[in-house]
């Protein structure tokens, strides 16, 4: 009886003692780094990867947050990550590359005719891309699947708040590359792709647009163009502005500059799934296999690439500055315009390995 007696206090001290550590764990901070860190392995239906992710959201306190219960996104899986410390967010999107969409490029493509969303390859032999410009940089992977025909997995991340524009963000720019690219590797083995990764990027993105050098010695995402130094100059670009080149990337810009170090054209090459996606951005301007619209600012080509069922997107755009409402070139020259296009295009077929190139 006495036992049956005491069981009504015992219980009390048990409860007490409960609350008690719960509270010392809340407020030492230990539960909540516990639920962080199970968010984090449940995040992405468990393809996020952790490294370079504090790097890369300048935090040790790191949450994610589900972003599935969107039947419409075409996504197999996104997530979205957020430092409690500096408050920048994180935003994973997994796809098939047959599903890519506008989303699949943030969106900041659609303008080609400023120097926004400028990509650059992404560099340790990875097929993908940064993409540049504003305050949200962009990373894209896209794994070739060997055991699915011509299919692909997109792996892209945005990196919102101050990452883009602080004084380390060349090096939160490589962290947010290599938690890609991990992250890209996990989603392969998660969702059947059977994909070859590349090496660790441990380098900021190669920026297209920094100094010109004399488009004779480009050797980079210009190169493409040396032999048409002579028509350039003519033309009043003789400048390059580039990135280091990589034959399996998958989006590239080349800028030729004035001479006073102004971007004048932009050529840009997309491959599969994002030649896709840039092609859901400009519609209206990117119709059929090539083309060259009198009045307009741009023209464009296509080719047929292995690995995908999309046409590679091959474009020409001259640059206009919205400040000071003008375009760097002045005087066009149609057939400076034509041979530029064909020798960018047909370079970077080549070294894709794409044929049935479609010229204007």
């Amino acid at each position: 009886m006495r036992l049956k007696e005491n069981r009504g206090p015992l219980a009390v001290v048990l409860v007490s003692c409960l609350a008690l550590l719960a509270g010392v764990l809340h407020f030492t901070g230990v539960l909540g780094e516990w639920r962080d860190g199970m968010s984090l392995d449940r995040a992405c239906r468990g393809t996020l990867a952790r490294s370079g992710l504090v790097e890369a959201l300048d935090g040790d306190r790191v949450a994610s947050s589900d972003l599935d219960s969107d039947p419409g996104s075409g996504a197999l899986t996104r997530c979205a990550v957020t430092s409690r410390d500096s408050h920048d967010s994180l935003r994973i999107d997994v796809r098939w590359g047959s599903d890519a969409d506008d989303q699949a490029l943030a969106l900041r493509r659609a303008d080609m005719t400023g120097v926004l969303g400028r990509a650059a390859p992404l560099g340790g032999d990875w097929p993908g891309a940064f993409i540049l410009g504003g305050d949200v940089p962009q990373v894209s992977v896209l794994l070739a699947c060997r055991n699915r025909k011509d299919e692909s997995l997109l792996v892209s991340s945005l990196l919102s708040g101050s990452g883009g524009g602080s004084a380390d963000g060349g090096a939160r720019q490589a962290a947010q590359a290599r938690l890609t690219t991990a992250t890209a590797m996990k989603a392969a083995e998660e969702f059947g792709c059977e994909a070859s990764g590349g090496k660790e990027t441990t380098d900021a993105p190669d920026d297209p647009l920094g100094a010109p050098v004399p488009l004779d010695r480009a050797n980079g995402t210009c190169a493409a163009l040396r032999p048409s130094a002579a028509g350039a100059r003519k033309a009043g670009v003789p400048g390059a502005m580039e990135s280091v080149g990589q034959k399996n990337a998958s989006l590239t810009d080349c800028f030729l500059a004035t001479p006073g170090g102004e971007p004048g054209y932009r050529l840009s090459a997309a491959y599969g799934p994002l030649a896709k996606a840039f092609r859901a951005l400009t519609p209206t301007r990117l119709s059929g296999e090539a083309g060259a619209v009198e009045g307009t600012n741009h023209a464009w080509a296509t080719a047929r690439c292995p690995g995908s069922a999309e046409r590679a997107v091959f474009t020409l755009w001259r640059v206009h500055d919205p400040q000071k409402n003008s375009f760097a070139v002045k005087k066009r020259s149609a057939s400076f315009e034509a041979a530029a296009l064909k020798a960018f295009a047909g370079q970077s077929a080549r070294a894709q390995g794409c044929s049935d190139l479609r010229l204007p």
